[in-house]
């Protein structure tokens, strides 16, 4: 009589175990701690734990490792990736060097964080969505909008040196 074997896992339930494996012996070891209340959120407990951890990854496994997480994060949570999870998903997807996904996704940071006021914060995702809008030479219609919203916040802010310093640089990109 043969046995049956059970059904093989799948790829998506094979790496889920190594990364629960993982956590659990971080968490063991104090390295990292859950920050969000269902678990689905992890943060180092120190700054220089992180640095150490990343200084020993090579450099395009820390990319992959951050691909893997912002697709994890998609996949897992789609209701929430356009808008709790935006600004999260820029710093993954910019570390995995995916400029196309970065800029989408600091885009809709900045947006967010200007709807609530949240100025300066905003002005730093649209500053790194038009760093990726030029390293993917975007010079149309997205990217003046994004210097004209970073524009608008510094004139907000009263940083109206900083703001004419956009508008000069949103021209002297759109004669390049």
């Amino acid at each position: 009589m043969t046995r049956a074997r059970a059904p093989r896992q799948t790829k998506h339930a094979r790496l889920q175990k190594r990364l629960n494996t993982a956590l659990t012996a971080l968490q063991r070891a104090e390295l990292v701690r859950a920050s969000a209340p269902d678990g689905a959120e992890f943060s180092f407990k120190h700054a220089l734990v992180q640095d150490t951890a990343q200084s020993t990854l090579l450099h395009g496994e820390f990319k992959r490792l951050n691909l893997l997480v912002a697709h994890a994060y998609e996949q897992q949570f789609p209701a929430l990736t356009m808008n709790e999870l935006a600004a999260v998903l820029a710093q993954h997807y910019d570390a995995a060097g995916e400029d196309a996904k970065t800029l989408q996704y600091a885009t809709r940071a900045g947006d967010l964080a200007a709807r609530v006021y949240a100025n300066a914060e905003a002005v730093e995702f649209y500053t790194h969505a038009i760093d990726h809008a030029q390293k993917m030479a975007d010079t149309g219609a997205a990217l003046r909008e994004l210097f004209i919203k970073r524009g608008r916040l510094y004139e907000l802010r009263g940083s109206h040196d900083a703001a004419l310093a956009n508008y000069d640089e949103m021209e002297q990109v759109s004669h390049t």
